[in-house]
């Protein structure tokens, strides 16, 4: 199943880009770069259905439900590849993992006003802790922080 894709309703106001100085609580909304972003919820742990999916020994995976919203007047293009990153609390960061786990991460190209959704999943030792999910609107932008608590 493919990133789900829809219009979104605008918030009743997206704090500028504060960048990662500021942790956001789940279900906030924040600026980054062109977009609007909202972790809606996580899973730590992210439960696994297949072999495929199955973290080393040692290691979990963790989701993140993320909604990006394009505010700007222009096309944008948005990768979680690129943009998405978990943190723990010693400061290592970690990279998107490629998982079966649907619906895909967020990525694609998104018109004036239109919303991506979907799950971006880390591998994770199992000894992390204190984890944040920071995310850009692009290479740019100082990106936003969410506190996955």
């Amino acid at each position: 199943m493919a990133p789900t894709s829809s219009p979104a309703p605008a918030p009743a106001s997206a704090p500028a880009d504060a960048g990662p100085a500021r942790p956001r609580a789940v279900g906030e909304t924040a600026r980054t770069g062109a977009f609007d972003v909202t972790v809606l919820g996580f899973k730590d742990p992210q439960p696994v259905t297949n072999a495929f999916d199955t973290p080393d020994a040692g290691n979990r995976l963790v989701s993140v439900d993320l909604q990006v919203t394009n505010r700007s007047t222009k096309d944008q293009s948005f990768s979680s590849l690129v943009g998405a990153h978990l943190v723990d609390g010693t400061g290592r960061e970690y990279d998107e993992a490629f998982t079966t786990i649907t619906p895909g991460p967020p990525e694609g190209q998104l018109r004036p006003g239109a919303a991506l959704r979907g799950f971006v999943v880390f591998h994770v030792p199992n000894g992390a802790t204190s984890l944040r999910f920071r995310v850009q609107g692009d290479t740019a932008a100082a990106g936003a922080t969410f506190a996955l608590t």
